[in-house]
């Protein structure tokens, strides 16, 4: 799967016009992930906005006995990232992300100032 198809299958964009799809184009990545593999740990710092574009995605934390707390499931053409702030670089991690099934995530470089005031801060998303 192309970067443009993956922004076109997600919601979030389907309101963009070409000029703004192809400035996101530049500024994005497509990752494939198997089965169990960790997207990221609670406590992690992360610089892009990451998208599920396909699979399924568990978002969990671990208590101080080590057990799993399940809190959700993020499906496809949802945002994984957990935004506090659009006003920082980085994104801070609150929770465990795993694959429950393998799947493609699409990561777009959040520190690009561009981006922030083009495309996150456009009134139509």
């Amino acid at each position: 799967m192309d970067i443009l198809s993956s922004l076109k299958s997600i919601a979030f964009f389907d309101t963009l016009d070409d000029k703004k799809l192809n400035y996101l184009i530049d500024i994005s990545a497509i990752r494939s992930f198997s089965k169990d593999t960790i997207v990221y740990f609670e406590s992690d710092v992360d610089y892009s906005l990451q998208f599920l574009v396909t699979g399924l995605v568990k978002i969990y934390k671990i208590d101080k006995f080590n057990n799993e707390i399940f809190l959700y499931h993020i499906q496809h053409g949802n945002m994984i990232s957990e935004l506090t702030s659009i006003d920082s670089e980085s994104i801070y991690c609150f929770s465990n992300a795993s694959f429950v099934e393998d799947g493609i995530i699409l990561s777009i470089d959040f520190k690009s100032a561009l981006f922030k005031s083009n495309i996150f801060l456009n009134p139509a998303l």
